[in-house]
């Protein structure tokens, strides 16, 4: 019987494979991860962070905060530019570093399944 994941992306870009709560989003770990986070005041650039972003995985998990942070008023449009450039710069220098990396045959980078089920 399938049973619903937790919907935390990892700075990685990869989702938790942990069960959700009952009626929750998250897992018990996240669901207190995220109640324990504070909204940024709007137009608030100086609270705002981004995760390093070492991969490409990373730098579209990096762009879905910039684009929520810009949906709820965290940014301003000045700054939310400049990051937004930060990140094409940075996607294309990953894929240069990637396409100048052999590829390693024990790297398995098959996205996860939405649900799980016991066996």
């Amino acid at each position: 019987m399938p049973f619903p994941l937790c919907r935390h992306l990892k700075p990685n870009g990869y989702r938790c494979q942990s069960p959700a709560l009952t009626g929750k989003v998250w897992c018990y770990f996240h669901q207190h991860l995220h109640q324990r986070r504070r909204p940024a005041l709007p137009s608030t650039n100086r609270n705002f962070k981004l995760p390093p972003v070492p991969d490409r995985r990373s730098v579209q998990s990096a762009l879905s905060l910039v684009i929520t942070a810009i949906a709820n008023g965290e940014l301003s449009t000045r700054r939310a530019g400049q990051l937004l450039t930060a990140l094409q710069m940075a996607s294309g220098n990953a894929a240069l570093l990637e396409a100048a990396t052999p590829p390693n045959p024990d790297r398995n980078d098959a996205e996860f399944p939405q649900t799980a089920s016991h066996a």
